[in-house]
Parts: C-alpha cells; structure tokens; sequence
C-alpha cells in the first residue's frame, strides 16, 4: 500500500514537470514571435510623446541611434532624450537616455510596446530606428564618406593622429568607471587629458557619428550611479579602430572636449596591451 502512495506521489510529481516543461516551451515560442522581424522597417522620431507598436513603428529588433540634435535656448537642463518602454502593463529594461549622436542601442519592440520619448535641453532632435540591414547600409555609407573626405582633404588633423605632439601633457590616470562618472555628472573640463585601459564593446557597432564628424568606438565601463553596466563612447579613426577592434586590452589616451556640451572624448593614442 505504501509503495503503490509513492509510486503515485512520483507519477503526479513527473506530470507536473511535463506541464510546467510544455509551458515554458510555450512562453518561449510566444516570445520568439513577438520579435519576429519579418514586418520590420527603419523609422525616425523626432517629438515627445506616446508611440505604438504596429501603429508608429513595426514590432522587431532595432539599432536605435540619436541622429540629429539642437540645443535649446532656453532650457538649461542636461540635454538627452529618455526613451521609455512599456511592456503591457510592465516597464521593460529597452530603456535608454540618448544624449551623443552616433551612439547605438539595441533595442526589441514587441507587439504589445509602447514608447515613450522625453526630450529635454534639445529644441530639436531625430532618432531613427533602424533595421539591421538598414543600420549596415548607413553604418557602411558614413564609413564611405569618411573615407572619401580623409582623402579629399590632406591637411585636415584628428584627434588621433596628434599624439606625438601631446605627449608631453600631463595626462591623469583613472578606470573606465570613475571616468564614465564624471562624464555624466558634466565634471570635465575641456584639454583634460586622460589615460586607461578599456576593453573594447561591440566593435561591430563601431562606426561614423551621424554628422560625419568622428568615428565611434566603445570600451566597456559600469555606471556607478545607476549600478549598472554601460559604455564609454570614444571619438577615432577609422584606421585606429581597425586595429584595436579585435584586442582583448587596450591602453588609451583621451582628450576632453565641448565639456559644456558635456564633454566628448577624443583619443590620443591606443595601444592594445
């Protein structure tokens, strides 16, 4: 009698394990479907407000990139556009504040997303959602045109190529992380020379800025005042990030500036370690 309660105890236990098993395909296979890319199309936003999945912009996985900016004249806050995403009833971690044109997010927006964008210390501002074959096709053609213009114009200098003559200034020592911090807490100061070892961060994502201005890079870094992980974004070459692109380590030398504006980060030299 007590073998047979057990054998019972068992057989509803391995049933159980079969449904939850069965669900849990189930869940998976729902989510699969709600990124399904097939409907996708590049998009651009450029107002705040309340946007909808299957209404404004098609459900699918996005390369979502700042593209165009204006400062507001009036408006003294820091300026960044906060994109909020609401899942159902539910805020998604999609989330991101966009404040440097060229910088790249991936984002899904599934079939039951609402986007919300919030822009402040901007009086005009664009960023578009691209397609992964359309962020290849724009990623390739601002390469294209940086190329094309490098070599149009000899005279011109970059950041990266004036190590030589600024080696001799006094360059701090920091991490990643405490550099990231006092990035966004607006604490740099323009000439501010800075050196550290990075890691590199999604070099297929590398890439001209959407003004054609700089080619970006990214290193690894962790925000100590949300607690989370994020990036340090790096203005190069295109010749220096072909060679670093592929190293496990790399030594940096940075030059801060527009620091009113925030503060962009031009590299001096990178040395892979």
């Amino acid at each position: 009698m007590k073998k047979k309660f057990l054998l019972n105890i068992i057989k509803t236990s391995m049933m159980l394990l079969f449904l939850l098993f069965l669900t849990s395909c189930s869940s998976s296979a729902n989510k699969k479907s709600n990124t399904d890319n097939s409907n996708a199309k590049t998009v651009s936003f450029f107002a705040s407000g309340d946007y909808e999945a299957g209404k404004d912009i098609q459900p699918g996985s996005y390369y979502a990139v700042l593209t165009k900016t204006e400062l507001s004249d009036t408006d003294t806050e820091k300026p960044m556009v906060d994109v909020i995403f609401k899942e159902g009833s539910k805020y998604s971690d999609n989330g991101f504040s966009a404040d440097t044109i060229g910088k790249v997010y991936k984002v899904d927006v599934l079939e039951n997303t609402k986007i919300h964008f919030y822009s402040k210390g901007y009086k005009t501002w664009n960023i578009t959602f691209f397609t992964k074959k359309d962020y290849e096709k724009y990623k390739t053609s601002e390469g294209e045109d940086d190329t094309n213009s490098s070599s149009s114009s000899p005279s011109s200098s970059s950041p990266s190529s004036s190590s030589s003559s600024s080696s001799s200034e006094q360059a701090i020592d920091i991490t990643t992380d405490k550099l990231l911090t006092k990035l966004n807490k607006g604490e740099l100061n323009d000439g501010e020379i800075y050196q550290f070892t990075g890691v590199p961060f999604e070099p297929d994502l590398w890439g001209m800025n959407a003004d054609e201005t700089h080619y970006t890079i990214n290193v690894k870094a962790f925000d100590e005042i949300n607690k989370s992980d994020n990036d340090l974004l790096l203005f190069t070459t295109k010749e220096v990030a072909n060679k670093i692109k592929n190293s496990s380590n790399i030594k940096f030398k940075v030059k801060v500036s527009n620091a009113e504006d925030g503060g962009d980060l031009n590299v001096l030299s990178a040395i892979p370690s």
